[in-house]
């Protein structure tokens, strides 16, 4: 796959060189020392993928990076079905099966873009919020006391057994998909 260059695909991942890891690690301005790096991102994988579930052949990717500081990820399109909004929005190989087009509510492109939605702005259990957190909860070895919320995107940097999470529920609403 074009543009997968970062360690010659060898597990079939396709990172990108340009990826903020490898850029971080590349870039040592913003920390006072050299850093080691394990860049562990793969293509198409979900937050659930860093503790509990291998993606194909590869394990967790927390396994990945073994005793580390500080784990930085973002969650993204992955999480929230993307990929089926786009198939159900963009790429209909056949029209004839999705019913009305958008924005007629019954055809698959509002179904989908609905169910993201409703699970980018659901609160607490099976919400994207709630998942983030629980999967942050379960890579740090002790539970944190506090969970800091600022704004911004939908990433995580957790430091030893504190959380700094620039992500709010209202950030998640704000990026619903359109």
């Amino acid at each position: 796959m074009q543009h997968t260059d970062y360690d010659d695909d060898k597990n079939h991942c396709h990172r990108w060189k340009d990826s903020y890891g490898p850029i971080m690690e590349r870039d040592n301005t913003w920390t006072t020392s050299l850093q080691k790096f394990n860049f562990a991102a793969c293509s198409g994988a979900r937050v659930v993928n860093i503790v509990a579930e291998a993606q194909g052949e590869n394990p967790p990717q927390k396994d990945l990076v073994g005793n580390s500081e500080m784990i930085a990820y973002h969650a993204g399109g992955n999480n929230c079905g993307f990929g089926a909004v786009v198939a159900d929005c963009i790429y209909q190989p056949d029209r004839s099966s999705y019913g009305p087009e958008y924005p007629g509510p019954a055809g698959r492109c509002a179904q989908q873009l609905a169910d993201r939605n409703k699970y980018i702005d659901q609160e607490g259990e099976g919400g994207l919020y709630q998942d983030e957190v629980n999967t942050v909860v379960d890579m740090l070895p002790h539970p944190p006391s506090k969970i800091t919320r600022t704004s911004g995107c939908t990433s995580w940097a957790t430091r030893s057994s504190s959380i700094s999470a620039p992500t709010t529920a209202r950030t998640f609403r704000s990026t619903r998909y359109r």
